[in-house]
């Protein structure tokens, strides 16, 4: 069987019959649009206590993590981040569609961390294995820069092409985009920020 269900925002439920009689049924299948979200403490505009705040409820609103499914119809999600709120409610009012969002964003963290053979690309990479997404992420959001050491800065343009073939070829965006990090009050900030505006000009589907 491979029926189609459209991206909508509809809940599916599926029955499956043997000569008459129910064998199984699942509930509260969606089909939507799926991101990530990494980088540093930018990548989740989080505070202690903040993810209570948020009064944003939607079950169309999905993320995957602990090997669960999980939506913010009745509470918030865990692991959202502050900004991807916003996000996830102007994608589903605009589009139409459910959105499911994997932040592997970790505050204070390099680039080296989230590439292959850094403990948060791994944490990531599990995530969406887990949630089946692979090569069906639509988007993904890099916003990091601000921990970088000063005597890694010539190593971070390799490092994002790293990043970038690892999560092309296991996560399959169709574009990503990448935040430039505010100036830290220091000179090799601005290296950073002079290095990530030529992403653009080096990768076709960078922004």
């Amino acid at each position: 069987l491979s029926p189609k269900i459209s991206s909508e925002l509809s809940r599916y439920k599926f029955m499956i019959y043997f000569d008459a009689a129910l064998n199984t049924e699942r509930d509260n299948i969606i089909c939507g649009d799926a991101f990530v979200i990494s980088g540093q403490s930018n990548g989740i505009a989080d505070v202690t206590g903040y993810d209570d705040s948020i009064t944003y409820r939607s079950p169309y609103l999905n993320t995957y993590y602990m090997n669960n499914w999980f939506n913010s119809g009745s509470s918030t999600l865990w692991g959202i981040g502050g900004w991807a709120y916003t996000l996830a409610d102007s994608l589903i009012v605009h589009t139409q569609s459910p959105v499911c969002i994997l932040n592997g964003a970790v505050g204070g963290t390099t680039i080296s961390q989230h590439i292959p053979g850094g403990v948060y690309y791994t944490d990531l990479k599990s995530r969406v294995d887990g949630a089946k997404l692979n090569g069906k992420i639509k988007a993904a959001l890099w916003y990091q820069g601000e921990t970088e050491p000063e005597t890694q800065i010539n190593q971070y343009a390799t490092r994002f092409n790293t990043l970038y073939n690892a999560y092309k070829t296991e996560f399959g965006f169709q574009k990503m985009y990448v935040f430039q990090v505010r100036p830290a009050g220091c000179l090799y900030s601005l290296k950073i920020l002079d290095i990530q505006k030529r992403f653009a000009d080096n990768y076709p589907d960078v922004q």
